[in-house]
């Protein structure tokens, strides 16, 4: 039985990330930063958000809240669900392009050997994971296309583009080169001339236009706000060191994976395929490409560092291309395959027991990180009947986010923005003012401190309340 459920990758795949749901809901002492920025913005459809990534996500925030609250809970699910979503396509895709089970249980396991995805994605990741989701879609409708041209595969398709455009706007890179690499693959380029294209375009063009029109306006804020994590600066000279480093975040990309594949990639480099499969031709032809346009942008531009979580677009398919290339089933020993699922369910039950031990037991052995800052046990020790009816202000980012997940039945006024619009102001008999740090004001009372300890580190906050109906930040 165990052997049928290793070789049925979704059936793993799908067990382990309830493991991580249920960490992550049984574990809500501190929402984390990606999540605090669903909470700030998924409260209202826009078409925009001034932060340096599409809307969908927060879109899909906002759905969710509607059925389950702004609370970790709706924020998880909702992650956990896209994450799902992700390893269906990445089956989906093994299934495609490989006959041997063997070939297709390396690919799919492949991703739990990459920390994006044995680790990140649980940390802290929201429009990445909806990046991967687009990503591979497009892909898998791409493979569909090649095979059989039909409406429904132009309609994914589309799909995939829109879902990739609307979550991270690095997605125009993957998008770039997989065009080139779809130009410049005989086999595929026909997809792009069948008038069929006009689906895929379609569905492109009304899902992406409101946003994109929206951000013609707003082009130059978020411009600033991504190049100032980018740092992109045009390039006087070839600089070697920052290329190392990108080899560096390339190779972090797909370690401890990158230990399994060079063995084979030296073993049998001469075995290479010498006239490939349309299938692998794309995906070869991909990464030509993008070796070509990493030559050509560090000769006229310059970034100080690529991090590992920034490669998405370029290396979230690199597993298919390396079996694709390797795909004789002789190259794969016995033995190479039982330490390569050894290793696999060895880092997937150490992560789960990582994170189980970082949300218990972690501050005690003296690791103490934003997961274990208690934040809600702070907040919910304040007594009940000093927040009845009051409306809840702070400054105070991290609170705020809390605040609103927990105190559902009170208005909270953040930088002059309101939240939870629904509690009507006629029922306010007044205010509750919280912070992380001790303030004085003459229209407030009634000082009170509430502290909680983690281990050694302690987490505080203040509070007062006011009888004003209406009390400022």
């Amino acid at each position: 039985m165990f052997r049928t459920i290793i070789n049925k990758p979704l059936y793993l795949f799908t067990v382990y990330l309830i493991i991580h749901l249920l960490i992550r809901l049984f574990f809500p002492d501190s929402i984390q930063v990606d999540d605090r920025e669903q909470i700030f913005y998924a409260q209202q459809l826009h078409f925009g958000y001034l932060m340096p990534q599409p809307p969908l996500y927060s879109w899909l925030s906002w759905l969710f809240f509607q059925f389950l609250g702004p609370n970790i809970i709706s924020l998880s699910v909702l992650k956990y669900s896209l994450i799902l979503l992700t390893f269906i396509y990445i089956t989906k895709i093994s299934n495609y392009l490989f006959r041997d089970k063997e070939l297709i249980v390396f690919s799919s396991y492949s991703f739990l050997l990459m920390p994006s995805f044995f680790w990140h994605m649980h940390q802290g990741f929201t429009h990445t994971i909806l990046l991967g989701v687009g990503i591979v879609i497009t892909i898998f409708y791409l493979l569909e296309l090649n095979t059989h041209i039909n409406l429904k595969s132009y309609f994914g398709l589309g799909v995939g583009l829109s879902i990739g455009f609307l979550s991270k706007y690095s997605f125009l890179i993957f998008f770039l080169i997989i065009l080139l690499t779809i130009f410049f693959s005989k086999d595929y380029r026909s997809i792009l001339f069948n008038k069929k294209i006009f689906i895929s375009a379609l569905v492109l063009f009304l899902a992406t236009f409101p946003h994109y029109l929206w951000l013609s306006d707003n082009f130059h804020d978020i411009f600033l706000q991504a190049n100032e994590r980018l740092k992109v600066e045009k390039s006087i000279e070839f600089n070697i060191k920052h290329v190392i480093l990108t080899l560096e975040s390339f190779l972090g990309f797909i370690s401890p994976l990158v230990l399994f594949l060079v063995p084979i990639f030296i073993k049998n480099f001469k075995n290479l395929i010498k006239q490939p499969e349309p299938n692998l031709v794309l995906f070869r032809n991909f990464y030509i490409v993008v070796l070509i346009s990493l030559i050509l942008f560090f000769i006229f531009f310059d970034i100080p560092h690529i991090k590992v979580r920034w490669l998405h677009p370029l290396m979230m398919i690199f597993p298919f291309w390396f079996f694709l290339e390797f795909k004789k089933k002789s190259f794969y020993s016995e033995t190479f395959k039982k330490i390569f699922i050894g290793i696999v369910l060895i880092l997937s039950l150490t992560v789960i027991l990582v994170r189980l031990i970082q949300n218990t037991i972690g501050p005690e052995l003296g690791f103490y990180g934003r997961l274990n800052i208690p934040i809600t046990k702070t907040l919910e020790k304040i007594p009940k009947n000093n927040l009845e009816s009051r409306v809840i202000t702070t400054t105070n980012y991290d609170i705020f986010a809390h605040a609103v997940s927990i105190f559902q039945d009170n208005q909270i006024t953040f930088n002059e923005k309101i939240f939870n619009k629904s509690i009507k102001n006629s029922l306010s008999v007044g205010c509750i003012k919280i912070e992380d740090t001790p303030f004085t004001h003459n229209d407030f009372y009634d000082f009170k401190r509430i502290e909680t300890y983690v281990a050694e580190r302690k987490y505080e906050i203040f509070y007062a309340k006011s009888d004003m109906k209406s009390c400022s930040n």
